[in-house]
């Protein structure tokens, strides 16, 4: 019979181990702890908890702890002698002193250590190293049970070689912590490998999650494989997320709204700033360079018929108005930027492009971006439209205004689109008259309204217009099908000239000193009429200041066959101030 005794066990000096900390590896002292149940002494080295020691990371984590204690017999004294004798010693742990569960092993048996040495009393052994190790058990996140180390308790059995008579010991021993293991149960419960300094250029594998303040010195390299994400957050929200899978690198707000700051999304070849319900604005500072582009449709420029490159920097205001006050007042600034009329599915700015390309067809007239290559705004050629059936032929823009020569149709004439005063009107042979829709409705039905007494065109059969600033008044060169007609901007004023009755004019250039140059394709001749801004007469019919034809000195060149001025009417461009002779 085994009775009850207390008795001592001379403290050991156990092997030197190591715990990770910030800053590096720590010594760790082991402590034996001296128990005493019934006549089992029981003393566990390097302390009973799986987390109380942390080796260093080229050394695995054993999955045993040792374990020593001393037997003697009910009159006190030590069993075994000198020469040993072999006992059967039987353990498990349990989350409760008395009764509880069984928490370890798992399974319905229990360690068992069948002749075990004991020599004058003292046994030593190790738990976990027969049947189930101490890795069966997961000590912390109560996978399999719920208890954590300070609801851990010991219970032992001894018995005869043989495991014959086991008797029961109480009470329990609860599983405590040497000084160190309390610092080691801080690190979460992590196996040792995942804590250790890494060396200069060491290659790290696996999943990665770090949480609280983590720093990093250097140049950090984070290389994803093809299945996997990396996510930066407060755990809440997300930040950062790199998508392999989709080719998506994404920046989020930070206020937790899911909303886009900034997307790559490299397998749409698409980059987003913002987004359609919570926009972000650009800063940029310094230069740019676009190097892409998007190609312009040939569906969108079938029949195509003038092509005009306006760069808003040249007008009198540099460019301002493009994006001011009024401009983002007005109805084509705050109209949708969706559909065919309107960016075509790009996506696009609100304000006029800064470099624009401007490109007149049979169908109507388009703007794009020219610095994005992409469609801006589209002006559909349609009956009861704001150009409504024209054909426009030619096309020029100036200080926010584009200028439309039309062609056909009873509504034939020049027409003014103006963004700054978002309007449009027209001149025609009957005069000047001014549509009640804004901008936004140009592609809506749309009904002008003459302005009584107002001057009109030579012909409302438009070929040609050119805009040109002269004496500080912005003048508009109209090339007809039975003259040409000089317009005042600033009065509304109109002068018309032609050489004789039924000429029909196919291009036309005014100067800025206010001289009118002009194609007569009936004639076959380019005339040149002078200062025209002098002007306030009709001269219809009146004779050019100066005739260049086949037989004038210079001569326009002879083919030999009709002229060919007259038979294939052509653009004109003057150079001013580049005569090497006056």
């Amino acid at each position: 019979m085994i009775e009850k005794q207390k008795t001592g066990l001379k403290q050991q000096q156990p092997p030197t181990r190591f715990i990770k900390q910030a800053g590096g590896w720590r010594r760790l002292r082991q402590v034996v702890k001296k128990t005493t149940v019934l006549a089992l002494v029981m003393a566990n080295v390097l302390g009973l908890l799986p987390w109380a020691v942390m080796f260093p990371a080229q050394a695995a984590v054993p999955s045993m702890m040792n374990y020593q204690g001393r037997l003697a017999d009910s009159n006190g004294n030590l069993l075994g002698g000198d020469s040993g004798q072999n006992y059967c010693l039987r353990f498990a742990f349990y989350d409760d002193q008395i009764v509880g569960t069984k928490v370890w092993p798992d399974q319905v048996d229990y360690e068992t250590h069948d002749d075990t040495a004991v020599v004058n009393g003292v046994f030593s052994l190790q738990i976990g190293s027969k049947t189930y190790d101490l890795d069966s058990t997961n000590w912390l996140d109560g996978q399999g049970w719920s208890v954590r180390g300070d609801d851990v308790w010991l219970q032992a059995w001894v018995g005869a070689s043989g495991c014959t008579d086991m008797e029961e010991l109480s009470p329990r021993s609860r599983i405590t912590s040497v000084a160190m293991a309390l610092e080691a149960e801080r690190l979460g419960g992590k196996t040792e490998d995942l804590f250790g300094t890494l060396a200069e250029n060491e290659l790290v594998t696996g999943d990665w999650t770090f949480s609280g303040d983590t720093s990093f010195t250097g140049t950090v390299d984070i290389g994803l494989e093809s299945t996997s994400a990396l996510s930066v957050g407060d755990g809440t929200n997300t930040f950062l997320n790199v998508d392999t899978v989709n080719d998506i690198f994404t920046l989020g707000d930070s206020d937790g709204s899911g909303n886009i700051i900034f997307q790559v999304d490299a397998g749409n070849d698409l980059i987003s700033i913002g987004q359609a319900v919570d926009r972000a604005d650009l800063q940029q500072f310094g230069d740019y360079r676009l190097m892409g582009k998007k190609d312009l449709l040939t569906a969108d420029l079938a029949n195509l018929t003038d092509v005009f490159v306006y760069d808003t920097t040249t007008d009198s205001d540099g460019g301002r108005w493009i994006n001011d006050a009024r401009s983002q007042a007005s109805s084509w600034y705050n109209e949708s930027l969706s559909g065919a009329n309107r960016c075509d599915g790009f996506d696009c700015q609100r304000a006029f492009p800064r470099k624009a390309v401007i490109a007149a067809t049979t169908a109507g007239v388009r703007i794009y971006d020219a610095e994005q290559n992409t469609l801006w705004m589209a002006f559909t050629d349609s009956a009861g439209y704001a150009l409504p059936a024209i054909d426009p032929a030619a096309i020029s823009a100036a200080d926010g205004v584009l200028y439309v020569a039309g062609q056909a149709g009873g509504a034939a004439g020049l027409y003014r689109i103006d963004f700054i005063q978002d309007r449009v009107d027209r001149w025609t042979t009957a005069g000047r008259a001014v549509s009640g829709q804004a901008i936004s409705n140009r592609n809506a039905a749309n009904t002008f309204t003459l302005i009584p007494n107002s001057a009109g065109l030579a012909n409302a059969v438009v070929n040609q217009v050119h805009s040109q600033v002269v004496s500080g008044v912005r003048y508009l060169a109209v090339a007809t099908d039975n003259g040409v007609s000089l317009v005042n901007t600033q009065n509304n004023q109109i002068v018309s000239y032609r050489n004789n009755n039924s000429d029909h004019y196919n291009a036309v250039w005014l100067t800025s000193r206010g001289d009118l140059f002009a194609v007569n394709e009936t004639q076959a001749q380019l005339e040149y009429w002078e200062l025209v801004q002098n002007d306030f007469v009709d001269k219809l019919p009146g004779t050019p200041d100066f005739v260049w034809n086949q037989s004038s000195v210079p001569a326009l060149v002879n083919t030999g066959v009709a002229p060919v001025i007259q038979t294939t009417p052509g653009q004109l461009f003057i150079v001013e101030n580049s005569s090497t002779i006056d």
